[in-house]
């Protein structure tokens, strides 16, 4: 490789970096901690910062048996919390930066299997400007979704480099991505099995990998350092096991759980109209003009390596009784390449028929598929430079969320008790228990039980109300329907 091609392509690559870390990035800690999951994850984070207890999560002071995930991300959020103390940054910092390695790993898996750095650059860019990979549950949201998604990736990398190459070293790294996706969102890291494995019968490779050693003892692996964990803490914290399965087997995959409710058509719905904005009617279209342009695609095997997982991985999802939204996201990243060579196939094609011997090189392709993925990126960045609640409600149930989360107004010195009558408290725990740290007499209060000292915050006019009819008050704050008074 010469110098120059060499610079031309560390140039791309940090053109690259730059322009996924930019929407990946802005505004991140502009909206509170979430209700459930997210506010559900930090917490465990706060709490396994306090106890040093790295084995079993906990919530409110005792061992978490709703969200029985293995806890890969809570140790890394406990990691940010040390670096970036107790923010809603710290909880995202996990997410946004697997999202930013799961883009690169796109970029260079691209560029080496197609010989070309800017399909990887165009495939990279449109993966960071798709609303479902980019945005809530996701890369901008302290959830596991992000992680287990760079995991799957790369397991999903590695097992392509196996199939193609027999090469022992990538099943081994297939089954420590895979250890790490199962760590992260248990069960969920599997859902691409079914698909690997017609994509090794569609290869020819099934006698291969039967008669490889390495594969049982990749089986064996897989199971000692899964199994290890879950066994671990079902010693400590019996019943562990039983609450998985409720919560995560059986009591999502053959009933619907918590109202998440759906039919067949749901995910790819979903697709089409929120998690990637063009991008999968680009695919669709793509996909209806393949037939036509079948010999200009050069890189067919990667291609039918895509369409294969995905279809699998949908199918799946899609036969649990529990539909929701962003269980489908581990296929974005696969989605946003199989796109790239499905436009590049077609222009190409056209190329071709206008004027023969047109190739890839030919710049105006490239132009063309670059103003395609700008218009996706530039629409991404105007999502995130003005971050809304997902719904019209969310603005008055996070009152109170966004007040401490702001700052607004200084209350760590003050004897605060808080009045939030809706009993669903989650979305609040981290933010009290941050303040906690300062003064640990902050905490939930009943406005019905205020004695002289005591300061008292409030979302609700009724309750404000009553606390000025019933007691000497000063008015500390009042704005954006928040109550911050003094009890005299």
């Amino acid at each position: 490789m010469n110098s120059a091609y060499s610079f031309k392509n560390i140039g791309i690559f940090l053109l690259f970096v730059i322009l996924i870390i930019f929407p990946l990035t802005e505004f991140l800690d502009a909206l509170p901690i979430y209700l459930w999951d997210e506010s559900r994850q930090a917490d465990n984070a706060m709490e396994m910062y306090e106890n040093h207890n790295w084995l079993v999560t906990h919530y409110d002071g005792t061992p978490d048996m709703w969200n029985t995930k293995p806890p890969l991300l809570i140790w890394l959020q406990v990691i940010c919390l040390h670096l970036f103390g107790f923010t809603a940054t710290a909880i995202r910092a996990p997410s946004v930066i697997a999202a930013i390695a799961t883009a690169i790993a796109i970029f260079f898996f691209m560029k080496k299997n197609t010989g070309n750095v800017w399909i990887g650059f165009f495939s990279g860019i449109a993966l960071v400007s798709m609303p479902g990979f980019n945005g809530f549950h996701v890369s901008r949201t302290g959830d596991y979704d992000s992680l287990l998604i760079l995991f799957s990736t790369l397991s999903i990398i590695q097992f392509y480099y196996y199939v193609d190459t027999l090469n022992r070293k990538h099943i081994l790294l297939f089954t420590l991505f895979l250890c790490l996706g199962s760590l992260t969102k248990g069960v969920a890291a599997l859902l691409f099995i079914p698909g690997l494995f017609l994509y090794v019968v569609l290869q020819k490779k099934m006698l291969a990998l039967l008669k490889d050693p390495f594969f049982y003892l990749s089986c064996l692996g897989y199971i000692i350092i899964v199994g290890s964990y879950y066994f671990s803490r079902e010693y400590v914290n019996p019943g562990y096991l039983q609450a998985v399965y409720d919560n995560e087997l059986g009591g999502r995959y053959l009933k619907i759980n918590e109202g998440h409710d759906g039919n067949a058509f749901s995910y790819i719905t979903s697709l089409y109209s929120e998690q990637t904005y063009f991008w999968f009617f680009l695919f669709l279209l793509g996909i209806l003009v393949y037939p036509f342009c079948l010999k200009t695609l050069s890189t067919k095997k990667l291609f039918y390596y895509f369409l294969v997982l995905s279809s699998c991985f949908i199918a799946v999802i899609s036969s649990s009784k529990t539909i929701i939204t962003w269980y489908s996201a581990p296929i974005l990243p696969l989605l946003a390449c199989a796109t790239i060579l499905l436009l590049i196939t077609a222009l190409s094609f056209i190329a071709e028929k206008i004027k023969p011997g047109f190739s890839l090189k030919n710049n105006w392709i490239l132009y063309v598929i670059g103003l395609i993925v700008l218009i996706g990126y530039l629409n991404i960045i105007k999502i995130n430079h003005h971050p809304s609640y997902k719904y019209d409600w969310d603005k008055d149930f996070y009152r109170l969320s966004s007040f401490f989360h702001e700052n607004k107004y200084p209350v760590s010195e003050l004897n605060l008790k808080i009045i939030d009558d809706t009993k669903i408290h989650q979305h609040l725990q981290f933010y009290i228990k941050r303040l906690q740290y300062l003064n640990p007499a902050i905490d939930f209060g009943d406005y019905k039980k205020l004695k002289k000292g005591d300061s008292v915050i409030t979302d609700k006019e009724s309750i404000s109300e009553y606390i000025k009819h019933n007691y000497a008050v000063s008015e500390l704050y009042k704005e954006d329907g928040i109550y911050l008074y003094r009890i005299n």
